[in-house]
């Protein structure tokens, strides 16, 4: 329905006219349509009323219906052709003269078509102020209202004409002629009046639609105009994002770079350390094992001399040494270790960990750069395996290690100093956090400092002897955890904290 209500619409049409004159003529055709539709729905009624009155089917009232029928299917034609404006007139003649003239001259009139033949004309008025331009054709409509005006007021003659049988309506209407005629012309005045106001106001309406469609239109160009430039200027953005991607991906792979090299700096100062450090073990196993061999010697030797004492004695020194020698591998094996996850060269992957390890790995690298008098003072918490990137965490800790000994070390005098090793687990509603503190009895960061402690490049030692890299990589490294690093003073000390999810 809906695709024959659109090509019905369209019929005379062409695709590149103007807009108001095509919505003019596409209301002219459904016009045409929804009355081909309403006299189809009379033409049954017409022939029931004629059984009932035990006529012939087809009347003559049947015959005009058929006929306006026909008529109006052939307007769908001369729209076709495009003869619009004759199709218009001719449908605003034909229709109230098959409708009321014709029968009246075939002599077919009753009483009943005196009360509403006069009023048919004033009704279907109502038409022609839908199909015609009130400014292009206004001559034309004003002549076709002018015709039904003459239907109105002289169709009640032509019942009298040509009526073929007495009417008792006649001496009636004789009797109250002036308020017969007068309500005629009352109804039809009023709705053509009523019609000219409406439509006069909807024209001047409309052309103040037409004049904003144009300010749109207008509007419309420049917008299409400015999009456009836009897409222009997003084209050069993308590309700009392409460079900026590349920027990007260059300053992740020096960014990676850095860390790498500050991880191996970190590791050549502690090399000649842990040598030291693990040069102590291996002496006291070589020494160990010297004089367990004099001693395995003497009783392979001299076993049949010694006594059970002596025995028994042999038998506990052996072991002390056994027990020195394992004391001893096992700090190399913690050592080198400690030193294989520190300098992993690899992709670092995720694993589960255990912090407080963690943290004593790490101590155990930087041991040796810790001086007897500053003490190392340790408060484990409980905690859970947490997922993070090990030798990430190994060098965050390290980082901060080294800036807590550096820091002390700046002080005149050394009184009671110490680093204080704190974990514990905080838990709140969003997610529970495994808290590092790590804090030093150095002096205290300035204020308008402190802000700035995590800054690319910043440091406060001298250029030889700090990069100002140090903490800030600890800073990104422990971002890439989605944890928290900060700093603050505290009473007598200076601690560092981290937050990492668990």
């Amino acid at each position: 329905m809906k695709k024959l209500w659109h090509k019905i619409s369209n019929i005379g049409l062409e695709k590149d006219s103007d807009p108001l004159f095509s919505r003019e003529k596409m209301i002219f055709n459904r016009i045409i349509f929804l009355l081909i539709l309403t006299f189809i729905v009379i033409l049954p009624l017409d022939i029931i009323e004629n059984l009932q009155r035990k006529s012939d089917i087809v009347g003559i009232s049947t015959i005009r219906i058929l006929i306006i029928i026909i008529l109006l299917f052939a307007h769908f034609i001369l729209n076709h052709f495009k003869f619009f404006r004759f199709s218009k007139i001719f449908l605003a003649i034909h229709i109230p003269f098959f409708l009321i003239v014709f029968p009246t001259l075939l002599g077919n009139v009753t009483d009943e078509y005196f009360l509403w033949y006069p009023f048919v004309p004033a009704a279907i008025s109502i038409l022609p102020h839908f199909i015609f331009n009130y400014k292009k054709e206004r001559g034309i409509l004003l002549f076709i209202l002018f015709y039904y005006l003459i239907l109105a007021a002289f169709i009640d003659h032509l019942l009298f004409i040509f009526n073929t049988g007495d009417l008792t309506i006649i001496p009636i209407i004789d009797k109250h002629y002036f308020i017969f005629k007068a309500s005629n012309f009352i109804f039809f005045g009023f709705i053509n009046i009523s019609l000219f106001y409406l439509f006069n106001t909807n024209k001047k309406y409309e052309g103040l639609l037409l004049d904003a469609n144009q300010r749109l239109k207008l509007q419309q160009e420049e917008l299409k105009s400015q999009n456009e430039e836009l897409f222009a200027q997003r084209e050069k953005l993308n590309y700009k994002n392409l460079e900026l991607e590349t920027i990007l991906n260059k300053l992740k792979e020096t960014q990676a770079h850095l860390i790498q090299s500050e991880k191996m700096a970190s590791l050549g100062t502690l090399i000649s350390g842990i040598a030291h450090e693990i040069n102590n073990p291996l002496n006291y196993i070589n020494g160990n094992l010297e004089g367990l061999s004099m001693i395995l010697d003497d009783c392979i030797y001299k076993a049949d001399s010694k006594s059970e004492k002596e025995k028994n004695e042999f038998e506990l020194d052996i072991k002390q040494m056994l027990s020195d020698i394992n004391l001893g591998v096992d700090k190399v094996t913690g050592i080198v270790s400690s030193l294989m996850t520190f300098s992993y060269r690899e992709k670092s992957v995720v694993s589960k960990g255990d912090i407080n390890k963690i943290i004593d790995s790490t101590l155990r690298i930087i041991r040796y750069k810790i001086p007897e008098m500053i003490k190392v003072e340790k408060d484990f918490g409980i905690l859970p395996q947490v997922n993070c990137y090990q030798d990430k965490i190994h060098q965050v800790l390290l980082s901060i290690f080294e800036n807590a000994l550096d820091a002390i070390s700046e002080k005149p005098k050394w009184n009671n100093e110490k680093i204080i090793l704190k974990t514990s687990l905080i838990k709140n509603k969003k997610s529970d956090f495994a808290q590092i503190c790590i804090s030093n009895t150095g002096p205290a960061i300035p204020d308008e400092v402190l802000d700035s402690i995590f800054d690319p490049f910043f440091t406060t030692k001298d250029p030889d002897k700090g990069t100002g890299l140090g903490l800030s990589i600890a800073y990104k490294l422990v971002e890439e955890h989605q944890g928290e690093f900060t700093v603050q003073n505290k009473d007598n000390l200076v601690e560092f904290c981290i937050q990492i999810p668990v």
